[in-house]
């Protein structure tokens, strides 16, 4: 007789079943997927309220989380030593129950987030390289921070009033239709920019030519066309204009991140425009730029 064809009992249900294969990682034990993974259940009894119950998991020892609570409460829990004590919040003075063996001088995570703004503030700050007054950008509030720290806003507010806000509209936009919050006027610059790259670059520029490296620049002076394209890009504006100490004149780009549309206007330009150079600063060559001036380039945001 083919053993294939044997019944057989099912050892979680009892149940009679002609295995479909003996050779299986199931040995033809159990009739259903359901068996196998109850007949894996460890059966238990919770030491709190004493009821049998099933443990899918070997290190599970109570049968519900209202049990765990109540065996871990008191000198159950791991922590205890001695039971709570009362401390002094050192950020609203307010006394708070605390196991001793938890390490913490706050009683509350708002409390906590206020202490660790007063500790590491000014040069008790590990990002602390000097320190320099800024002004906020929505409130115009005067504001201290680190060279190491990014942001024009002086607290969260200004920036969701900026970002989220009904004033949000009133901001300039970039050239991609996104939030305006790092373009505007410049007053070092004493133009109009679509990014805080570009702001930068304007003023590494000012540093070569104060150094003779190259005569002058222009912030978006040119628009090429593109006549035979008919549809899709059209036109492309780059961003600055530098004439170099040779007399010669080339186009840069600052590129923050690859998009579609630019990098269908910078082909195009290379098909159209083969004598027009055009040099791409990315990341990598920014970053660069920026190790190397934002020490030297006060204003560098």
């Amino acid at each position: 007789m083919n053993k294939t064809k044997e019944k057989r009992q099912c050892e979680q249900c009892n149940k009679v079943f002609i295995p479909k294969r003996l050779g299986g990682r199931h040995k033809g034990r159990f009739c259903s997927r359901e068996c196998v993974f109850k007949n894996k259940e460890i059966k238990k009894i919770c030491p709190v309220c004493k009821t049998e119950f099933r443990a899918d998991q070997a290190i599970r020892i109570y049968c519900s989380n209202k049990c765990s609570y109540e065996a871990l409460r008191g000198s159950g829990n791991p922590s205890w030593n001695g039971g709570k004590e009362e401390r002094r919040c050192v950020t609203c003075g307010n006394t708070f129950s605390m196991f001793p063996s938890t390490v913490t001088a706050t009683c509350s995570p708002e409390c906590y987030k206020a202490h660790m703004s007063k500790k590491f503030v000014g040069e008790n700050n590990p990002n602390w390289r000097g320190g320099r007054e800024v002004k906020c950008i929505v409130c115009g509030k005067n504001f201290w921070r680190c060279p190491s720290e990014g942001g024009q806003f002086c607290s969260s507010a200004c920036f969701h009033k900026v970002r989220f806000g009904k004033g949000s509209s009133s901001f300039p936009k970039n050239k991609f239709g996104m939030s305006g919050v790092r373009a505007g006027k410049r007053e070092d610059l004493g133009i109009f920019v679509r990014s805080s790259w570009e702001a930068n670059y304007a003023r590494y520029l000012n540093f070569l030519k104060r150094h003779g490296e190259i005569i002058s620049w222009e912030y978006e002076p040119e628009t090429f066309e593109f006549h035979s394209i008919k549809r899709g890009t059209r036109f492309y504006t780059p961003d600055f204009k530098v004439k170099l100490s040779s007399g010669q004149c080339e186009y840069h780009e600052v590129k923050g991140w690859r998009h579609p549309k630019g990098e269908t206007a910078l082909k195009r330009m290379a098909k159209y425009y083969p004598d027009i150079k055009i040099i791409i600063i990315a990341k990598k060559e920014y970053y660069a730029l920026a190790k190397q001036l934002k020490g030297i380039i006060s204003e560098w945001e």
